[in-house]
């Protein structure tokens, strides 16, 4: 072949290489369109399109202030972190979580009115601890009680008052003979004792040989209550027969629930199968209610004077005396309906509980001079429900134009 032909042919190769060359280079970085050709796209689209299109590209070249302002927060916050923290947002993120856990879990655990309580010891076997001799015993497993804590607190608060709306257990009933209750011991507050309730104000009951203040029969006071174990043992139970009736406020709840060992939950047993009987119910050695009058709060004693000597004689005499005008003013005055309800309420709890025969009297004709003149249901009634009064509040004019 020629030289020149050689040329030629060569030539004709670098071009296709170089076409080649630039067809791989448009298809791996393809170039933007011209800018006539937008213009064409442009000119083919409605107006709204064109309008919407922009308002996107607008929107997506502006960033959304709330983002920014939230971005902006965390930046200053983290500014004031130690450098480890900032570097570990796995650790920052669990600290939070702690930190808002703790307070909650906090608020639950105050004010959940149950709780869990490991009782130790032969006090009060059979009925807790069955298995145990002594406290020196390491063969037995502790029994486990769910307790109904009574402190102070909403929930149980709110509940206290729908119980007295519906006529049922109030403050001063939450606990009666034979329940099981764990309270501060008086000759240790720093220790917590389970014992059994046995007898409440205005009982008298016999206590065990060894007593210190004797074996005659004790008067269980206002607020307090006498409390034993099961185990009916002075050895095994130190309990009421050592320090004498405890007062109320030292009981933190009532025992609810028990089971042994402790992971066996599904062998709870319920109060109803274990408050039947207890040892000093079935020696007969409570007399209950026999002294009325101590169960009464000594702070309300000025109140039952009015029913007492001369001024009782008044106080009879003025019921009797201005029956029309109690009716009229019962039946019209909101007010002076509660007044009576308390007044008869006092006159009831003198006729059941005065030592002195005669005021005793008294308070009974004076009950049924009120239940003939007003009805027993009328003056039960009038009772208030928003704001209660104390038992002995009598009418203002109640000496006013007695002779």
């Amino acid at each position: 072949m020629p030289p020149a032909s050689e040329s030629l042919l060569l030539q004709a190769r670098l071009r296709l290489l170089a076409f080649h060359i630039r067809q791989y280079a448009s298809l791996s970085t393809p170039k933007p369109p011209k800018a006539n050709f937008l213009k064409r796209v442009r000119s083919q689209q409605s107006p709204k399109q064109q309008s919407s299109k922009e308002g996107e590209n607008a929107s997506k070249s502006q960033p959304n202030p709330e983002d920014t302002s939230h971005s902006r927060q965390q930046d200053q916050f983290r500014r004031f972190m130690p450098a480890w923290l900032r570097e570990r947002p796995f650790l920052r993120n669990s600290i939070a979580a702690f930190a808002m856990t703790v307070p909650i879990s906090a608020f639950v655990l105050l004010h959940f009115p149950y709780e869990p309580r490991r009782v130790t010891g032969p006090s009060m076997k059979p009925t807790i601890n069955a298995d145990c001799e002594s406290d020196s015993d390491a063969a037995y497993s502790p029994t486990w009680v769910l307790v109904r804590r009574w402190d102070t607190n909403a929930i149980r608060e709110v509940r206290k008052q729908q119980l007295s709306q519906k006529g049922s257990k109030t403050a001063s009933s939450r606990w009666g003979r034979g329940d099981i209750v764990v309270y501060d011991t008086p000759h240790d507050p720093d220790k917590v004792a389970v014992k059994r309730i046995v007898a409440v104000a205005g009982d008298t009951i016999v206590p065990m040989k060894g007593y210190p203040g004797g074996e005659e029969p004790v008067v269980i006071p206002y607020n307090h209550v006498w409390v034993e174990g099961d185990a009916n043992d002075r050895k095994k139970s130190v309990d009421s027969n050592y320090f004498g009736p405890i007062a109320r406020p030292l009981i933190k709840g009532r025992v609810v629930a028990m089971w042994s060992p402790w992971w066996n939950i599904f062998g709870i047993k319920g109060v109803d199968k274990w408050n039947a009987t207890w040892p000093a119910k079935t020696q007969n050695r409570v007399n209950e209610q026999a002294v009325e009058v101590a169960a009464v709060d000594p702070n309300h004693a000025e109140k039952f004077k009015p029913f007492e000597g001369d001024l009782g004689e008044k106080t009879l005499r003025w019921v009797r005396e201005r029956q029309r005008e109690i009716e009229d003013r019962f039946a019209k005055d909101e007010q002076y309906r509660a007044q009576m309800y308390d007044f008869f309420v006092h006159a009831v709890i003198v006729g059941r509980t005065n030592p002195d025969p005669e005021t005793k009297e008294r308070g009974r004709i004076i009950v049924r001079e009120l239940e003939h003149l007003l009805g027993q249901k009328a003056i039960l009634a009038a009772r208030p429900m928003k704001q209660r009064r104390d038992p002995g509040e009598l009418p203002e004019d109640l000496f006013k134009t007695a002779t």
